[in-house]
């Protein structure tokens, strides 16, 4: 498993090996500073001189920005492995489940592909990214700091036998009653997103049998099951804080009070009170290690299952495959279908078909009748070898479908499956998909021959990239989110901001991609009785932001001003403002302090206003007023 995962990492070994070697030196450094720091005091104590201490602190400084330095690049180094490393792993399910044949989706489910592909990489990414770093880290720091620890403290240093082993079978036991819990709620990831997939898919038979109820109900359900194990694994999970608190707190209390009796009773002999401050320092950083540690345990825990699934997908091997020396040339469009018989598992009671045989010679028309679950579509699915026959064999052209090159097959064999699916992009984009050079005139024809020239030539230019998003903004005016800057018109923009919905109120966000501001000035008054003023300034970039617009937001609300950049505010835009809505549009802004003359002329207008002057700017003259 570790092994081919391994191989995504590739470009990002180097950040990835880094890493632990740049953390080596940030816990070396940390774990002398105590050290250092002992030193000084027991120097103190003994009554140095100003230039010791003034040495001492510029090394300790000098230590620090060093310790500063090589934990900063250890984090850029380890972000930099593991979102990398993250990124290589879903190109490689992505570009793996592109050889699956339909056997394979099947046997892993689409929503099963999408968790594995998204939450499963997300949890790996966390793992790897914490065992580049937090497991050397952890490690390394109880190592130094218990040596350390010994060193300064002897006998002292005693109590880390104790905590130690009491704080780690401690986490032990959490991470041993979590791992199941965790391994288990990776599983009902799928189940909630095939809830999803389903109701979405069949959104329109949903509606139709008015099952929106059972649907909510069955998706509250698995989401129900989700939370309630996560609720578990992590009440599981908080048991580490309490743990370590008891060990950290009991081991100060026994430095502390036996420390202080050794120091006394020895009169620093033994111990000085510059060692039990680093004995304090080193217990802190062996408990948090350890603790870091668990944490590290519970993500590789929580992954470990993900791992597992991912490996899965890059491990599963497509079923259909290309034979050695195979054809690259079909004869002709004949079909013979030899005795064939075909289940979609292996484990499966029952065949889709059996006993089939049927020829068809290159040429003929065939009609194939049946009522639905007969198998039609299965047996079409055969000729261009999406599945494999159990029984018999398919022939096209004479020749076994099992010998051709799978792509010189599908190149040759024209199907037009049940379900069909508009993928993103325009018209043209979906049509070049069969012969990515074609011509506006062969695309034409191709619409001629599946009848659907008609409804595309309803758009008043060819193929038409422009006219179809207009269409789509009229529906979705969101759609400029995504739109290329080139179809970006103001015509489309002045389509998609007459059609936003007062009732959506993420309609408004249609601003944000707007460049024109002449094409919102023109929608404002319509915009501004759907939305409040300061809802549709705020969604202007600033860039389209023009007087205009400003001068419209501000004689309907002041508040408006908060949304004007301060370099862009006037005393114009001020004034205005504070016409409309009086002293807490300026207060807001921080005006109010370079503009005294309006908190005199509000309070002269109205009492009232004294309650918006903030507590630092309110004079004698204002509260005789």
């Amino acid at each position: 498993m570790i092994k081919t995962l391994a191989r995504s990492i590739r470009e990002f070994k180097k950040p990835a090996i880094q890493t632990p070697l740049l953390v080596t030196v940030e816990v070396i450094l940390e774990c002398i500073i105590p050290f250092i720091i002992a030193n000084l005091i027991n120097q103190m104590q003994a009554g140095c001189e100003m230039s010791v201490i003034v040495n001492y602190g510029i090394v300790l400084v000098v230590m620090a920005v060093l310790s500063l330095i090589f934990g900063v690049a250890a984090g850029n180094t380890c972000a930099t492995a593991s979102t990398g490393f993250a990124r290589n792993l879903r190109q490689d399910m992505f570009y793996h489940i592109q050889d699956y044949s339909f056997e394979n989706i099947d046997k892993f489910s689409v929503s099963s592909l999408v968790t594995r592909m998204t939450t499963d990489v997300v949890n790996v990414q966390m793992s790897f990214m914490m065992i580049i770093r937090v497991a050397i880290r952890g490690p390394l720091m109880l190592i130094f700091s218990f040596v350390m620890g010994f060193v300064m403290g002897g006998r002292l240093a005693m109590i880390f036998l104790v905590t130690i082993p009491l704080l780690g079978i401690g986490l032990a036991l959490v991470i041993r009653a979590a791992m199941p819990i965790f391994r288990r709620v990776f599983r009902k990831y799928d189940a909630l997103n095939d809830s999803v997939q389903e109701n979405v898919q069949a959104m329109r038979v949903v509606k139709s049998y008015v099952r929106e109820d059972y649907e909510k109900k069955k998706f509250a359900a698995a989401a129900e099951d989700v939370c309630r194990d996560f609720t578990k694994a992590e009440r599981i999970m908080a048991l580490n804080s309490p743990m370590m608190q008891i060990c950290v707190y009991a081991g100060m209390a026994f430095v502390l009070s036996f420390g202080s009796y050794l120091v006394i009773s020895s009169q620093g002999t033994e111990v000085a009170v510059g060692q039990m401050s680093a004995i304090l320092t080193y217990s802190f950083q062996i408990l948090m290690s350890l603790m870091s540690l668990s944490m590290v345990f519970v993500m590789i825990a929580m992954s470990m299952e993900s791992a597992e699934r991912i490996v899965e997908v890059l491990s599963e091997q497509s079923n259909l495959t290309s034979p050695e020396n195979a054809i690259t040339e079909v004869k002709d469009g004949s079909i013979d279908f030899d005795n064939v018989s075909f289940k979609y598992s292996k484990k499966a009671e029952r065949n889709a078909l059996s006993d089939v045989d049927l020829h068809i010679k290159s040429g003929e028309v065939i009609g194939i009748l049946g009522g639905t679950g007969s198998s039609k579509s299965t047996l079409v699915q055969l000729i261009p070898r999406l599945y494999d026959v159990t029984e018999g064999c398919v022939k096209v052209g004479g020749i076994d479908v099992r010998k051709y090159d799978l792509e010189v097959l599908r190149n040759n064999v024209a199907v037009v499956l049940q379900k069909n699916v508009l993928f993103s992009g325009t018209i043209k984009d979906n049509l070049r998909w069969g012969n990515p050079d074609a011509t506006d005139e062969d695309m034409l024809e191709a619409c001629k021959l599946a009848q659907a020239d008609e409804f595309i030539q309803q758009f008043p230019k060819e193929l038409f990239n422009e006219d179809l998003y207009r269409i789509a903004a009229e529906k979705y005016p969101l759609v400029l989110q995504f739109m290329p800057d080139e179809f970006k018109t103001r015509e489309t923009c002045d389509v998609a901001l007459k059609n936003t919905r007062s009732y959506d109120e993420t309609d408004v966000n249609v601003l944000r991609f707007v460049p024109y501001a002449d094409v919102i000035y023109k929608n404002i008054d319509l915009l501004g009785d759907r939305y409040s003023p300061v809802k549709i300034l705020e969604c202007i970039p600033e860039n389209v932001l023009d007087d205009k617009i400003i001068e419209w937001g501000l004689s309907r609300n002041g508040n408006c001003l908060t949304c004007i950049p301060e370099d862009k505010r006037t005393d114009t835009m001020i004034e205005m403002a504070f016409r409309t809505s009086g002293l807490e549009p300026l207060r807001a802004c921080g005006c109010l302090e370079s503009k005294p003359e309006y908190i005199i002329a509000a309070l002269t207008d109205q009492r009232s206003s004294f309650i918006h002057l903030p507590e630092e700017l309110v004079t004698a003259e204002h509260c005789l007023l």
